[in-house]
């Protein structure tokens, strides 16, 4: 079984190198249970987190969801958290498994999935600060807002965001390669490279969690206020009421406010602990704590669907009209094969007892044809009285 990552980097992103030998046993029980944590967590994640995805796609996919701008940003968020599941998480637990790399088969794979996992991290990650904007927009100035961003400005927005975020790693594509370290073989950057050794990780880490970070929360702080400001009497309970207890009189623009405010919130406080490797030197240097921030990290890419049917009555009920539709399909495809063998074993009856019927036919023929030759030959006895008489 191969080990996990061992030299990691700032961000905590160090995806093939094994662990070296270690003495203390202390640091061997931290690498076995980090290991143990990682073969039983990462496949579960993996799991929810594809079907949840899915789910998630399908259902915002739909007409009544896709004529809202913000369901828009969620459709793509839905892929690229999938993409950091299968890019990173599945990948990671395979190596660990199996120790198969999918980044060392060439250097082609090793820059390829590299620029795709980074790209999905960094729109996962911005897609939340997108969101979190929108909804600071709709609430702060919802007059402009509603006046002037449209279905389609979410969309261009949407595509320029992932524009953006293939451009800021199309480095990796002759940055990135595969490399003999002291340790064995890495698809990592050229360290004689002073700017990729030295300021990539932290540039990495500082796009794809610090300063998202900070945006998203402070613009939570800020729509907090306001929503307070303009409802004071909702202030205990805005926050802490959930989807079953939400009054039915809440308006669409404050559920799905609060649907966001959710996501972005728990974004917040599963990317923590991740964002504390780099600065924190116990989390950085604890193998344990590490796999168990990158655990965290995984979650917050695998539940927004659960987030999602929690918090959004909409995306509850599309999600049931999707279901049933689904259902229905089913439930008339199996009455219409039902019916297609009832029609089948009728015909096939009729057709048995037509050709009984055409049977009992001739046999009734053959017998009167019998019949009546019988009758029409006189017995030769009684032809020789009539002679003598």
């Amino acid at each position: 079984m191969a080990a996990i990552e061992s030299s990691v980097s700032p961000s905590g992103w160090n995806t093939s190198t094994p662990f070296p030998e270690q003495d203390n046993s202390s640091v061997d029980w931290g690498v076995d249970a980090g290991i143990k944590v990682q073969l039983i967590v990462s496949p579960f994640l993996v799991v929810i987190g594809t079907t949840g995805n899915t789910l998630s796609f399908l259902v915002l996919l739909r007409r009544r969801m896709r004529a809202t701008a913000m369901y828009n940003f969620l459709l793509v968020l839905a892929v690229a958290d999938t993409c950091v599941l299968w890019f990173s998480c599945l990948r990671s637990w395979v190596r660990t498994l199996t120790g198969f790399e999918v980044l060392h088969v060439s250097a082609t794979s090793c820059k390829l999935l590299t620029f795709l996992f980074l790209t999905s991290t960094y729109l996962s990650s911005w897609l939340i600060v997108l969101l979190t904007l929108d909804r600071f927009l709709a609430i702060w100035f919802p007059l402009e807002i509603q006046s002037k961003w449209s279905i389609c400005q979410a969309r261009l927005a949407a595509v320029a965001l992932i524009i953006l975020a293939s451009l800021t790693n199309l480095h990796v594509f002759w940055t990135f390669g595969i490399y003999e370290l002291s340790n064995g073989k890495a698809c990592t950057f050229d360290h004689n490279n002073v700017f990729m050794d030295q300021g990539f990780e932290y540039l990495k880490l500082m796009l794809y969690c610090f300063i998202p970070f900070v945006i998203v929360l402070t613009v939570n702080v800020l729509i907090i206020f306001k929503i307070h400001q303009k409802r004071p009497h909702q202030k205990a309970s805005w926050m802490s009421s959930s989807s079953s207890s939400c009054p039915e009189s809440r308006s669409p623009h404050e559920r799905i406010s609060y649907l966001l405010m959710t996501v972005s919130i728990t974004w917040l406080v599963l990317m923590l602990p991740y964002s504390l490797i780099g600065f924190v030197e116990v989390i950085h240097d604890s193998v344990i704590l590490r796999i168990a921030c990158f655990m965290l990290l995984y979650a917050n890419h695998s539940i927004n669907f659960f987030l999602y049917c929690l918090t959004g009555r909409k995306f509850r009920n599309e999600l049931r009209a999707m279901m049933n539709g689904v259902c229905c399909c089913c439930s008339e495809q199996r009455r219409s094969s039902r019916r297609d063998s009832a029609r089948s074993s009728a015909r096939t009856e009729m057709v048995t007892e037509a050709i009984a019927l055409k049977a009992l036919r001739q046999h009734d023929v053959m017998h009167d044809s019998a019949c009546s030759s019988k009758n029409s030959t006189p017995p030769k006895s009684r032809t020789a009285s009539v002679n003598m008489l």
